[in-house]
């Protein structure tokens, strides 16, 4: 894995940035980042400095290096690619095994 840093942006209130967050910690080993808290009550999501980030203004949100990614699948793909132990685990080799977990994302 690259050695850039990885920044997260979540809400605890928010399904999908809690479902990455969880993710990251089971494999914190593997995958390290910095959660970065977005306030939704507070509509930060919605601010032009998000924006640059997440363009929908949606949670969750990850940088990493150069890359940029919003959608909870997307980044769940990307976190699993980096690593091939995640990536046999999040993406099995059967098909129907695989749909089921892009499906649940």
């Amino acid at each position: 894995m690259s050695e850039e840093a990885m920044y997260l942006f979540y809400h605890p209130g928010d399904f999908a940035s809690r479902a990455v967050w969880l993710f990251t910690l089971q494999f914190k080993e593997e995958v390290q980042v910095q959660v970065v808290g977005v306030d939704l009550t507070q509509g930060e999501q919605n601010s032009l400095l998000f924006k640059a980030i997440s363009p929908s203004g949606t949670l969750p949100a990850l940088i990493h290096g150069n890359v940029r990614l919003f959608e909870a699948g997307a980044i769940f793909q990307y976190l699993a690619e980096l690593h091939p132990t995640l990536y046999r685990r999040y993406l099995p080799a059967e098909p129907a095994a695989r749909a089921t977990n892009t499906m649940l994302v």
